[in-house]
This record gives structure tokens, C-alpha cells and sequence, in this order.
């Protein structure tokens, strides 16, 4: 064990354990953000690594917290990194962790599966749209700080349009903010809706490539419907064109797997969206 003396920082302590491990500094060539990386002679060596970090932090004077987000990604690791991480944790006293992701049928697995690791070690924290009458006033000061004021009827349209979720709300509003407006008003708001989705239709249409024709039939039908609840509605089968009410079950599900659509569970009955809103909105438009 490496041992510091007492009044050596925090940064200094971490920044000499680093460099025993002999790191490779680089920076991303598309966003130019510093990356660390470590070069192992054996793949046994990346666990030992990975045991050897996280057994320094426990023993800083300091309570941790290690924010993992996109968890996920544990999952398409060899078999027993899931194991060997859960096996590691367990034994830290000093540290706290938070995992966080944004594919819920992989987090879903991962934690509540009895055959996975994790199974029954965490409590569950799911966090909920914010509030309108919170975000509203939040992004009107936002462009306020800049001298551009946005009047009631676009704040309302730029939450609608994105069904408050967090990414496109800010997608839109960076949008809307790099057009240099003087006033934000419903007529700015729907041009930029109307040009994001432009600006993503190569993406979009790459898609339809990807699924089968039932599939993408599907995928419109739910963006049309913004949500559904019974996909095996003789009114929502006929009214799209689906046959039969295996085949809607089946491909909803296999949508579902793909992380094209949502499922939401709720107390009563499972309700599933379009999992990308834009993309929801380009099927509508076009369709």
C-alpha cells in the first residue's frame, strides 16, 4: 500500500497513484477532451487496475462518491466484470457510488435479475421530468442574461415540443439561441423545430434501412399516436394497417429491444412512445 503524508492534497495524493500506473494521455480528436487510458501487458492486469483505484480512493480521509453513468456499458464487457466489480464494491466502506444510464432494458436487467450481480444491492432512484412551472422560468432568465426575451407562448411550445426531456430541451433552445433573435415568439420556436428535424432526416431515414417494413410501419403508427397503450386495439390495428394482434405484440417488442420505443410501465397498464422525440416528430411530419 502506498502510503502520503498527512498534509499532502488530495489531487497530489490521486496524480502519484496515477502515474505508478503508468497512464497514456490523449485528447479526443472530435471534442478535444483530455483522455487517461492505461497499457496492460495481460488482460488479467485490467482488474487488478481497476481493484488497485478504487481500494486509494476508499483509503482517502475523504468520503467519495463515483458517479458511473451509462452503467450499461458493463454489461458488453467479458462476463465477469460485472462480478468482479460488484465483489470490489462491496468491501468499500469509505466509498459511495451512483449508477446512472439511459437504457432502461439493459439497467433494468442488470439490477433487478436475481441471475445478475447486482441483484437486490442498490435502491432505485427514477428521476422524473422537471416541472414546468420550474424549467419555464429557468429558461426564460437563460436567455434574459443575454438580452433576448421569450414570451409565454414559445416557452410553452419549446416544453411541449419536447416533452420537457432534458437533451431536446436544450438542443432546442442552444438552436434558438444561435439564431441571434432579439425575441423568442412561437413563429422562432417552429421554425427551429422544423429545421432540427432537417438537419437529422439523413440520420432518420437511415432507419428505415435498418427494419423490416412491419417494423417501420409500427415505428410511424406510435409517433403519429405520440403514445399508446392498446397495441392490440382493433381500432389501432385497423386504423394503421396492422394485421393482427400477434404481429403488433411481437414487433412492438422487438422496437422495444432496439431502443426505438419506449416502454413505460405504470400500476395500470404499459405505455409506449418513440424513444427519441425528434426522430418522433420527423415520423409524424413525413408520414
Amino acid at each position: 500500500m502506498v502510503r502520503y503524508p498527512e498534509q499532502t492534497s488530495f489531487s497530489e495524493r490521486i496524480m502519484k497513484f496515477l502515474r505508478q500506473l503508468r497512464p497514456t494521455f490523449s485528447f479526443d480528436q472530435l471534442t478535444g477532451e483530455p483522455q487517461i487510458s492505461f497499457n496492460y501487458q495481460q488482460e488479467s492486469d485490467k482488474a487488478t487496475t481497476l481493484q488497485h483505484i478504487l481500494e486509494f480512493l476508499n483509503n482517502q480521509p475523504q468520503q467519495i462518491v463515483i458517479a458511473l453513468d451509462e452503467f450499461q456499458q458493463v454489461a458488453t464487457y467479458p462476463e465477469h466484470m460485472e462480478a468482479l466489480l460488484r465483489g470490489t464494491i462491496q468491501n468499500l466502506h469509505n466509498l459511495g457510488f451512483i449508477f446512472s444510464g439511459s437504457r432502461q432494458t439493459l439497467m433494468t436487467e442488470m439490477f433487478f435479475s436475481p441471475k445478475r450481480p447486482f441483484f437486490s444491492q442498490t435502491s432505485t432512484l427514477t428521476i422524473d421530468k422537471i416541472p414546468e412551472d420550474k424549467y419555464a422560468p429557468f429558461i426564460r432568465q437563460l436567455f434574459e442574461n443575454d438580452g433576448i426575451k421569450c414570451n409565454d407562448d414559445a416557452l410553452n411550445q419549446i416544453l411541449y415540443w419536447t416533452q420537457r426531456h432534458t437533451f431536446y430541451t436544450q438542443s432546442l433552445c442552444n438552436y434558438i439561441y444561435s439564431l441571434s433573435p432579439k425575441t423568442v415568439d412561437l413563429d422562432i420556436v417552429n421554425h427551429a423545430c422544423a429545421r432540427l428535424l432537417d438537419l437529422n432526416e439523413t440520420a432518420y431515414m437511415q432507419y428505415r434501412e435498418l427494419l423490416t417494413a412491419i417494423q417501420w410501419q409500427v415505428l410511424i403508427a406510435v409517433a403519429k399516436e405520440g403514445e399508446i397503450t392498446q397495441i392490440n386495439s382493433s381500432s389501432f390495428l385497423h386504423k394503421y394497417g396492422i394485421s393482427g394482434t400477434t404481429t403488433a405484440r411481437r414487433t412492438i417488442q422487438t422496437l422495444v429491444d432496439k431502443e426505438l420505443i419506449l416502454a413505460l410501465p405504470t400500476k395500470k397498464q404499459t405505455k409506449y412512445q418513440i424513444y427519441d422525440v425528434f426522430f418522433m416528430h420527423w415520423l409524424a411530419r413525413e408520414y
